[in-house]
């Protein structure tokens, strides 16, 4: 189907010498394309934060556009901290950001669909991240790519599936018709909420009533397919198709009721927005807290669509320097297909893809932050979420070898890890409702009173209007 995995015998007839005797191939198995993957995903992400470090010293007046990073008081390791791994990865804009999302996180996923489509099963191929690496490794050294299929969830599907009236419990069918529609929804929340916040500024009409009125309209289909999207997202986890462990199958129901109640306080926002009086503080506050709240709504959504692709992708590619006992305890694809698709025996791999994932969405909400902007207390309160998750990383990944030999200890370690990794995501959300606060740096019309955020926010700050007009 890829044009990007020639078989051996193509390459050969332009080659020469065997694949296995070509040093720079590696063997032919792949290895090269591997290596250009690392290099563009570690290489472009230290080298482009060395280029903006040297740009920001270097030009005074983009450091003050970036906030003035020496004049808050903050400390020295909080500014290194961001200066390397915040500020250097901050679009110039909202819609930027959310641009820049949407186009990767959807060629990751897609192709599960043009798999589904073309090939009649269900897999997980590296097309949108390894493609391009296999094809300059063909291109220039005439090497051998990385097998694009990491994981095949089905056998082919028959040619009625979607017919099928009460499939049995575990065949392709049954998968088949869990599967479809929740990709269908998800890629469909992908896009529209995209196009909501897109152009949630000026980009229906340059008029004012008129964009509000379009916002309003296209808010309603927005709703309604995040409102399918999250039923079938909570449809395949009661299924539970790939059989997670209890304690991580659960995991999935803490993150649905976390976006219910993101898009009722998003909501909730948008009403109070509306009963307020134009210019006024309290009306500046509401939409702002509804413009939050709906894309960080949007980014925890689309989760599966495109965070955990990129994790996933990472394992995989880190798996491939171990032998196979080793890999199948990292990458969590190569430990299921041992298992013919199931993650009853695979929870090490499965719980780091899914802790690194955490950690990529914390890295993404923290530089919303900062694209609305933040405080001093903000950036310490998201620093303390971020460690939180790079620890519950850092056990998941000394489980790897303790659990190798010693295997009775899995079972202790993995009723140790879960809970710390749920105290510490709970405490990140309550942070993250508890200390949003926005300030004039980045040029938001709300002054820091009315400015502080609380799951129950709204009723703080009217409590507050009430007592300064007493």
């Amino acid at each position: 189907m890829w044009p990007f995995n020639k078989s051996d015998s193509d390459l050969q007839a332009d080659v020469g010498p065997p694949l296995d005797e070509r040093w720079i191939c590696q063997g032919g198995n792949g290895t090269l394309s591997v290596m250009l993957a690392f290099l563009f995903l570690l290489g472009g992400f230290v080298g482009h934060s060395i280029v903006f470090r040297a740009t920001l010293r270097a030009d005074a007046k983009t450091k003050k556009g970036l906030g003035l990073l020496q004049s808050r008081h903050a400390s020295t390791y909080m500014k290194w901290v961001e200066d390397t791994f915040v500020y250097p990865f901050v679009p110039a804009s909202l819609e930027n950001f959310v641009l820049i999302i949407f186009f990767a996180w959807f060629l990751f996923t897609i192709t599960m669909g043009i798999t589904r489509y073309y090939r009649n099963f269900w897999a997980v191929e590296m097309v949108g991240q390894q493609a391009v690496f296999n094809y300059f490794g063909q291109l220039f050294f005439a090497c051998k790519g990385k097998d694009l299929m990491a994981l095949q969830y089905t056998d082919e599907l028959p040619a009625n599936s979607m017919h099928v009236d009460n499939p049995e419990r575990g065949t392709p069918a049954e998968i088949d018709s869990y599967f479809l529609p929740h990709l269908t929804w998800a890629m469909t929340w992908l896009f529209v909420g995209f196009i909501q916040i897109y152009q949630a500024k000026d980009g229906w009409s340059h008029k004012e009533a008129v964009q509000r009125k379009v916002h309003k309209i296209f808010g309603v289909a927005a709703l309604t397919s995040l409102a399918t999207h999250i039923y079938y997202a909570s449809r395949i986890a009661i299924r539970n198709p790939v059989d997670q462990r209890p304690l991580i199958h659960h995991g999935y129901y803490g993150l649905i009721v976390n976006l219910l109640l993101l898009a009722f306080y998003g909501v909730k926002s948008a009403i109070s927005c509306m009963k307020e009086p134009e210019g006024s503080k309290r009306k500046a506050y509401f939409h702002q807290m509804h413009r939050f709240r709906m894309v960080l709504l949007w980014l925890q959504a689309i989760f599966g669509s495109g965070a955990i692709r990129l994790t996933f992708w990472f394992t995989w590619l880190v798996g491939h320097f171990f032998p196979p006992d080793w890999a199948a305890r990292i990458d969590r694809t190569s430990c299921q297909s041992l298992s013919q698709g199931s993650a009853a025996d695979c929870w090490v791999p499965v719980s780091l893809n899914l802790n690194l994932t955490n950690v990529l969405i914390t890295w993404q909400i923290w530089i919303l932050f900062h694209l609305i902007g933040t405080t001093n207390r903000d950036r310490e309160d998201f620093i303390a979420r971020f460690k939180q998750s790079l620890i519950v990383v850092g056990i998941n990944v000394a489980i790897i070898p303790i659990g190798k030999y010693w295997p009775e200890s899995e079972t202790y370690i993995l009723y140790v890890l879960y809970p710390l990794s749920f105290i510490a995501n709970m405490q990140g959300l309550w942070d993250l409702q508890r200390s949003m606060r926005l300030d004039d740096v980045a040029q938001v019309s709300v002054v820091s009173e009315y400015a502080h955020w609380f799951v129950f926010g709204e009723r703080d700050v009217q409590e507050e209007h009430e007592e300064h007009e007493d």
